[in-house]
């Protein structure tokens, strides 16, 4: 490189890219990896509002988070993704991933003395919050948190569609399906709780989607009116044909299983019965929400994916330019985002390590003076003793 100009040669150029290519390393899995991350994100943040408190807002689910500085276990309460960036700047910050009709408790009475900023009338308790060990940052039923810095075992964390607790997948069975074999989980606490779960355990696969004998593959009944049943097709679920066809209570026409876990198919939720009975069960032991379309995390997620879709992609927006770029500006770009990945990760670590959540302040610090130490290394000061 000539260092009076700051310019590639054509031969180093194409060194450099070669370089970066013979490593497994070029702008296109930069994008690939960047968009990985993106997605990653819409799992997480779904279409979750970082700038306001949704407080005043009717959820049915959204990302959350828990102040272990204003709060504990002994005082459980949860925030929003908008208040844990404006309110809780610095504070220790347990990530909760996602709760179904959650309102953001940050600034009431549980908050002795941190105020929400973003929205400060609230009521002083929100009565129909429901709090799990989650919210004193511990996970499972062997009670530990994640990540645990005694358990160094490679697992899996698998959140129960009902109790919305994370289980480590070892604590819940022997053998945890493929994670593209099944959408939900029931732990076994809920199977316990709500015994009726144990007959639609037949209508599905709970180990590699075995059929049970009298069950036919991918026909799903979604609704049964008056003895008349409408079925759809959706792979992956095992349904009992026949008794789609029967009028009457859809439960009282299966056996219960001696599962004592659930791993569900997408779409499982629509075998359930909606007759009169069923119903009332399903009120009366709080889980009605199994039967709203809205509440699954898969439809939360694709909130987020549609979200992004409408507004482009880094991936999308990073293929756009770089089809502009010369071969001197990628190799460039490549060496600009190696410094900064490095630099951040440093960066973020320290933030991991105190269990500190990364504030809008903290970025803008980074990256003024990433600016700064760009600018040092364009402009060199150049010692006298050296002229």
């Amino acid at each position: 490189m000539d260092k009076s100009d700051n310019t590639y040669t054509k031969s180093e150029a194409q060194e450099s890219t070669d370089d970066y290519e013979s490593n497994g390393i070029t702008m296109v899995d930069v994008l690939h990896e960047e968009q990985k991350l993106e997605e990653d994100a819409n799992a997480v943040l779904g279409d979750s509002d970082q700038n306001n408190c949704s407080y005043s807002k009717i959820i049915k689910r959204q990302a959350l988070y828990a102040c272990m500085t204003c709060t504990s276990a002994e005082n459980p309460a949860g925030v929003c993704l908008a208040c844990s960036y404006y309110c809780h700047d610095k504070h220790e910050i347990v990530e909760l991933y996602t709760k179904r009709n959650f309102e953001c408790d940050c600034g009431n009475s549980k908050f002795k003395e941190n105020p929400c900023i973003l929205n400060p009338n609230k009521s002083s308790l929100n009565e129909s919050n429901h709090y799990n060990q989650n919210f004193g940052g511990l996970y499972c039923s062997c009670h530990r948190p994640y990540p645990d810095p005694e358990d160094d075992s490679k697992d899996v964390m698998l959140q129960c569609v009902i109790c919305e607790d994370w289980y480590h997948g070892r604590h819940l069975s022997k053998n945890v399906p493929a994670e593209d074999e099944f959408a939900e989980v029931v732990c076994t606490q809920c199977v316990e709780s709500h015994l009726f779960l144990k007959s639609y355990s037949g209508l599905f696969a709970v180990d590699n989607q075995k059929c049970t004998e009298d069950a036919t593959f991918d026909t799903v009944p979604t609704e049964i009116e008056n003895g008349n049943s409408k079925a759809e097709t959706n792979g992956g679920v095992c349904a009992d044909e026949p008794s789609a066809t029967k009028a009457g209570c859809k439960l009282k026409q299966l056996t219960a299983s001696d599962v004592t876990c659930l791993f569900c198919p997408q779409e499982w939720r629509k075998l359930l019965c909606k007759c009169t009975e069923c119903m009332e069960m399903y009120n009366a032991q709080n889980v009605a929400f199994l039967l709203d379309g809205e509440d699954s995390v898969g439809a939360y997620e694709n909130r987020g994916v549609e979200r992004t879709r409408s507004e482009g992609t880094q991936y999308e927006r990073g293929m756009k330019a770089l089809q502009g770029m010369g071969r001197y500006q990628a190799v460039e770009a490549m060496h600009e985002y190696n410094e900064l990945k490095g630099e951040l990760t440093d960066f973020l670590s320290t933030f991991a390590s105190k269990k500190r959540i990364v504030g809008a302040e903290d970025i803008t610090n980074f990256f003024e003076e990433m600016k700064e130490k760009k600018k040092r290394k364009l402009n060199p000061v150049i010692p006298d003793t050296c002229r």
